[in-house]
């Protein structure tokens, strides 16, 4: 893939007066005009509105020179926001998501508004891989990731109820970040299950998915740790046999790699019984959809795509009873994960069970990544190698809930190391 410049690097260019946001912007928007036809990551672009932002924005602003995607089930008060649904195909909010607003309050420049399965909830896409345009990028965050993978957008946000951030990232060869839950504010967010939906980072970097962070939650994220001393958990899930053996090989490569840059690698099992963690995610995720979402199940059925229908159909039957016990489990696992994960100082697990699949109708098994958004830790995807195929390859890391900023600290060292070595063989 090409070598594109990063947020950070436009950004300083544009505060000492090297570059302008207008000619940031230009060249983002000529590479959508080459890139997006096939790859199709955007639901909503217009360039004269992007424009007028660039050319009111402070050079000296925090996000000055940074372009930024937005996933479609976020308001936008400039651009339409379908929440990539048929039943809102003509909906303009009239105000900003809060993130976007800091966002733009910090100086960065909305390029347009990214594909979205329908409300973040559907396994069905319509955007192709950038690395293989007939292979999906995961999905629900499907534009987001390719509009960075690609270079249409240095930074993206996207959205998490299970792994739409994670997985999108890892398929597409980006760094993906889904902080703690609601680090990032959620009002004007299209919010299916509110007790996990989370905004997350698109990057090319862990110092711009930092930059963009920093700015819409105001948490300092620490300088890069050295990777020397680090203490790793390599934790293989209860679901370790759903990854296919490259990824499990791929996994345990990273690991020696990190060994050998000095870090200390130790194995960190989870408990007998967590196998079910799935489904409680699950019963919390159908339960608060089918209510959250009762006005479009009223008068949109006729609308909204089959396998949606059928999640809220499940969720309306889920009894109150059932998903207190759910929302229960999740309290009583979360104080059992902080004192698990407190002998070490990141998570090092599988970003997904393999490469993108073939196809752009099927966006992939976030089965490694639910368990940590039902936890509500802060989750960071990097790129760590090809696969048998060629395509992309990510390594997950896992973090103390609520400390972001060091996690962030901690995958920028790991980042760092990793790439001074050679990537493992496929």
């Amino acid at each position: 893939m090409t070598t594109y410049s990063s947020a950070l690097q436009d950004h300083e260019a544009v505060a000492s007066g090297a570059k302008s946001t207008l000619s940031v912007l230009g060249k983002h928007l000529d590479r959508i005009g080459s890139s997006n036809p096939e790859i199709d990551a955007f639901a909503a672009l217009d360039p004269d509105v992007s424009r007028k932002m660039a050319r009111e924005i402070d050079p000296k602003a925090p996000l000055s020179g940074v372009v930024l995607a937005v996933k479609d089930n976020m308001d936008t008060a400039d651009f339409p926001s379908s929440y990539g649904s048929p039943l809102y195909l003509e909906h303009h909010p009239q105000a900003d998501a809060a993130a976007v607003a800091l966002a733009r309050i910090a100086g960065a420049t909305i390029i347009g508004k990214t594909v979205t399965t329908e409300f973040a909830a559907s396994r069905v896409g319509r955007t192709g891989n950038p690395h293989r345009p007939d292979h999906t990028p995961g999905g629900s965050s499907s534009g987001s990731a390719a509009a960075v993978a690609s270079g249409m957008a240095h930074v993206a946000f996207g959205t998490q109820t299970v792994g739409s951030v994670i997985r999108p990232a890892a398929f597409c060869g980006v760094v993906g970040f889904k902080p703690s839950f609601a680090m990032i504010p959620r009002i004007g967010m299209k919010v299916v299950a509110d007790s996990v939906d989370t905004i997350g980072v698109f990057a090319r970097s862990v110092p711009d998915a930092s930059l963009l962070f920093e700015a819409v939650s105001e948490i300092k994220t620490p300088p890069a740790l050295k990777v020397k001393g680090l203490k790793i958990g390599v934790c293989q899930t209860p679901f370790w046999d759903q990854a296919d053996a490259a990824t499990q090989a791929h996994l345990t490569a990273v690991a020696d790699r990190l060994k050998a840059a000095g870090a200390k690698v130790v194995d960190l099992p989870m408990p007998q019984g967590w196998s079910e963690i799935y489904e409680w995610h699950k019963t919390i995720c159908e339960y608060e959809g089918a209510r959250n979402m009762a006005h479009e199940m009223r008068v949109g059925r006729d609308f909204i795509g089959p396998d949606v229908i059928v999640q809220w159909d499940r969720g309306r039957k889920i009894s109150n009873e059932v998903y207190a016990e759910a929302m229960n489990m999740g309290r009583r696992l979360r104080q059992e994960w902080d004192k698990i994960a407190k002998s070490v100082d990141v998570v090092l697990t599988p970003s997904a069970t393999g490469e993108a699949p073939a196809g752009r109708g099927n966006t992939g098994d976030p089965i490694f990544n639910g368990l940590w958004t039902f936890l509500r830790l802060p989750c960071v995807t990097l790129p760590t190698g090809l696969g048998p195929t060629g395509l992309p390859l990510g390594s997950q890391f896992i973090g103390k809930r609520r400390h972001d900023g060091a996690l962030l600290a901690a995958c920028a060292g790991l980042e760092a190391a990793l790439a001074k070595q050679a990537s493992p063989s496929r």
